[in-house]
């Protein structure tokens, strides 16, 4: 008889106990099964093993009482960590596989997410992250507690581009251009807001109120130290001029606007350079629709 088959019998008589019906489990066995349930398959763990998955699934809930891959103590669903952040659960979902949220799929072919809870919440209390959700809508009380407290300690927060214009009284392109040429430092999203946009070609930028109020901030408006007016006056020498500019030497509205000192102008959100003048624009076409009406 083989020697190994004999020490293993001896070995399990010793540490394991029987499982109903069948062979006895032995410490090695039971430890394999505590550290790998939901981490692989009931089958893989059943064929590492020599066992049959009726046999480990009957062994780690019957006779060790281990909980349920997705109801262990230590982890937390993706789906459940979107409940704690009063989002939506395909946020939380994406942000595991996009590695933003430190976790892994649970074996078995569910699609479940699972995170380490202590890493969850770290991860939530720290205010690099609040871009992303709420701080209001978290719906545990403890964390929510621990998170104003942080809040507190911190001392500042997050505005987006829009917010960061209506204080300095600028467009969001002055904002974005500012980022653009490095006058101001933001913070640039590496994964979609909204959980979905897996190909996105643009991305949201969150500049910290300290930066976006800091004194020496100053938006250099365009034209005579002014940015021009939404307002457009339009007088007879300025539409003829807009009509030359655009039709005989084929300059841009963009161009055409900085030289009139009118509209203003939207910028291109991959290269932040200005691309368009909706003001002149739009004046030109209504220029063009009064001459074919005639």
């Amino acid at each position: 008889m083989n020697l190994q088959f004999l020490d293993r019998i001896v070995l399990e008589s010793h540490a394991g106990t029987r499982s109903q019906g069948g062979r006895l489990w032995t410490e090695y066995e039971d430890q394999f099964l505590r550290d790998n349930l939901g981490v692989i398959t009931e089958e893989e763990i059943g064929n590492h093993l020599n066992r049959s998955v009726i046999a480990v699934h009957l062994r780690w809930k019957r006779d060790l009482h281990l909980p349920a891959p997705s109801m262990a103590p230590n982890v937390i669903t993706a789906h459940q960590a979107a409940i704690v952040l009063g989002i939506d659960g395909h946020k939380t979902a994406y942000w595991v596989d996009m590695g933003l949220l430190k976790g892994r799929l649970m074996a078995g072919g569910r699609n479940i997410r699972l995170i380490d809870r202590t890493l969850f919440r770290r991860w939530v209390l720290n205010p690099m992250n609040w871009v992303y959700f709420d701080r209001s809508k978290v719906t545990d009380p403890e964390l929510k507690h621990m998170l104003e407290l942080r809040a507190q300690r911190w001392g500042d927060e997050w505005w987006s581009t829009p917010k960061v214009a209506r204080y300095h009284g600028v467009e969001t392109g002055d904002v974005k251009r500012y980022i653009t040429l490095g006058k101001i430092k933001s913070f640039r999203l590496p994964v979609s807001l909204g959980g979905r946009d897996w190909n996105r070609t643009w991305s949201n930028h969150f500049i910290l109120k300290s930066e976006a109020t800091r004194p020496d901030l100053v938006f250099m408006k365009r034209g005579k130290g002014h940015v021009a007016s939404r307002k457009s006056k339009f007088t007879p020498a300025a539409d003829a001029w807009l009509l030359k500019a655009r039709d005989e030497l084929h300059m841009t509205f963009v161009h055409i606007g900085r030289t009139m000192k009118i509209g203003f102008e939207k910028y291109n959100r991959k290269t932040g350079s200005a691309c368009s003048n909706p003001t002149i624009s739009y004046r030109y076409k209504q220029l063009k629709a009064r001459k074919h009406s005639r």
